[in-house]
């Protein structure tokens, strides 16, 4: 993974997840599970909100949903520039360093949450590793429309 450098500042707002309870919802046809995220940046450029929301689930070999879903979002006030902005109809980064940081303090506090979110449950293993350049080329980045 590259490395990238950052100048600008944010803090944490919030975090949040859903509430609902790790269950199954069909059995696996085999061992053979994969844990599925789906990565999402909600860019507030009004509010200076950056808002990486993270979706993770199992899923069968046969890429069918076999489990519930755990949403977890953390909310970072950008302090300086926002480092991503859409202009023209496209999506300009300013600051890539500054949104990879963002996403690696947000898989670390929801490996935190995902780890109690599965006790007690078939899939409790060592948790599986995230390689950010994979997790981050099927990102999806939602500007939320300013107030009018």
């Amino acid at each position: 993974m590259e490395r990238y450098k950052t100048d600008s500042k944010y803090m944490i707002e919030s975090i949040s997840h859903s509430d609902e309870a790790f269950s199954l919802i069909q059995q696996p046809a085999s061992e053979n599970v994969l844990l599925t995220f789906m990565p999402r940046l909600f860019v507030n450029e009004e509010s200076k909100v950056l808002s990486p929301m993270l979706t993770a689930f199992f899923v069968d070999e046969k890429e069918h949903e076999i489990s519930t879903k755990l949403l977890f979002r953390m909310d970072f006030l950008v302090k300086n520039d926002i480092p991503i902005k859409i202009n023209d109809g496209k999506i300009e980064v300013t600051d890539f360093g500054m949104i990879i940081s963002m996403f690696d303090t947000t898989i670390g506090a929801f490996r935190g949450v995902f780890f109690d979110w599965l006790k007690n449950s078939p899939f409790l293993k060592p948790l599986p590793l995230v390689d950010l350049d994979d997790f981050l080329r099927n990102l999806n980045v939602s500007f939320v429309k300013p107030k009018e």
